[in-house]
């Protein structure tokens, strides 16, 4: 077996030390060559094709699921309640965001609109809202088109909205507000 001797590199300079030319500060990333970035070898021109939700594509398991109208509460109820918020959305008094998991992007843009109208004009005084009557109409499962007859502030009013049964609750995909 043999065995190796570890010599350590000598510098001629006599025994003295090493003066501030003899010693090199040059930093060991300069003979380095330049980092190459993937972004710098993309070709710009090229479109990013990115998957498109198509029916093969598309993962049943977290689309919106249909639920029927025996899985859900009373449409009356559930029209009711929301024809009070968005009373009160229009009026200032509550922010759209609260019933955001209840309405279609749609319907939720048109609240948004109706409370962008409000804003400034000191109408966000918090008065009570009273149903004055519900009607539904079940178009077939897990569909409802409802009108409710609202009284706020000495005014009477009408709403339609078409609820649908999505995800285990009632969701409002059409809102007509008089």
């Amino acid at each position: 077996m043999s065995t190796a001797t570890l010599t350590t590199p000598t510098i001629p300079t006599g025994g003295r030390p090493l003066t501030d030319d003899e010693i090199s500060w040059e930093p060991a990333a300069a003979h380095r060559d330049a980092p190459v970035v993937v972004q710098d070898l993309l070709p710009w021109h090229e479109e990013i094709l990115r998957p498109r939700p198509t029916s093969k594509h598309r993962d049943v398991d977290f689309a919106r699921q249909h639920t029927s109208h025996h899985d859900l509460p009373d449409a009356g109820h559930s029209a009711a309640r929301l024809a009070m918020a968005f009373v009160e959305i229009a009026t200032g008094a509550r922010p759209a965001t609260q019933v955001m998991r209840h309405c279609s992007p749609v319907v939720l843009d048109s609240l948004l609109r109706r409370q962008a109208h409000t804003v400034g004009h000191g109408l966000a005084r918090r008065r009570p809202v009273q149903v004055r009557r519900v009607r539904t109409c079940p178009i077939y499962d897990g569909v409802v088109e409802a009108t409710v007859i609202v009284r706020h502030a000495y005014r009477v009013s009408a709403m339609a909205l078409r609820l649908e049964g999505l995800d285990g609750r009632w969701v409002v995909t059409a809102l007509e507000m008089g």
